[in-house]
């Protein structure tokens, strides 16, 4: 059932320079039809419009160099876009509020991959640098924007999932296989 419809033009990027490590996450936002990607030769967010397959043009990420954005993430509920940094700031944007300032959040070196928890609203990060930790940032209520759950992983973490259904945190651990994490306990 898929249509090709073809190739979207990226100014800035060439057939050569474009390559698999030219991006990292991206995340759809289905109130606005936005597609968000990680753009590493921008070293910004990628937005591009799903209805008319164009770009709109990017998100700036302060002080973002190397392989940075790592992560985005969209909040549909809440019109909020999560950008990872691959270093030590988790930024988010208020999509209300275009070209208003992220709200910067210090969380563990290394912070990449992302998933949000619609239930309680918060987003769990996790870090790729010694020592790791699954980190918990409210996203509204009283502690929005602020670190709120700091949870010490055995290994690396890869793929934060939260399952809905059963309201538990899943990720992938390379070194010791899938860890579960149960938010109202920590």
């Amino acid at each position: 059932g898929l249509i090709y419809r073809g190739l979207i033009p990226v100014p800035r990027w060439t057939t050569t320079g474009a390559t698999a490590e030219s991006v990292d996450l991206s995340s759809f936002n289905p109130v606005t039809q936005i597609l968000y990607y990680a753009d590493h030769v921008a070293h910004a967010v990628l937005a591009i419009d799903t209805k008319t397959n164009w770009v709109l043009g990017w998100v700036p990420v302060p002080n973002c160099t190397g392989s940075c954005p790592s992560g985005v993430l969209v909040i549909p509920d809440l019109q909020k876009l999560v950008v990872t940094d691959r270093a030590t700031t988790t930024y988010i944007y208020d999509l209300n509020l275009p070209g208003a300032p992220p709200v910067a959040v210090t969380v563990p070196s290394g912070i990449d991959e992302l998933d949000y928890d619609p239930i309680h609203q918060r987003i769990y990060l996790g870090n790729t640098t010694s020592p790791y930790f699954l980190t918990g940032i409210d996203m509204a209520g009283a502690n929005a924007n602020t670190v709120v759950a700091s949870i010490p992983l055995p290994g690396s973490p890869e793929q934060a999932r939260f399952n809905p259904v059963d309201g538990l945190t899943y990720l992938t651990i390379p070194s010791v296989g899938v860890v579960v994490i149960d938010p109202e306990g920590g």
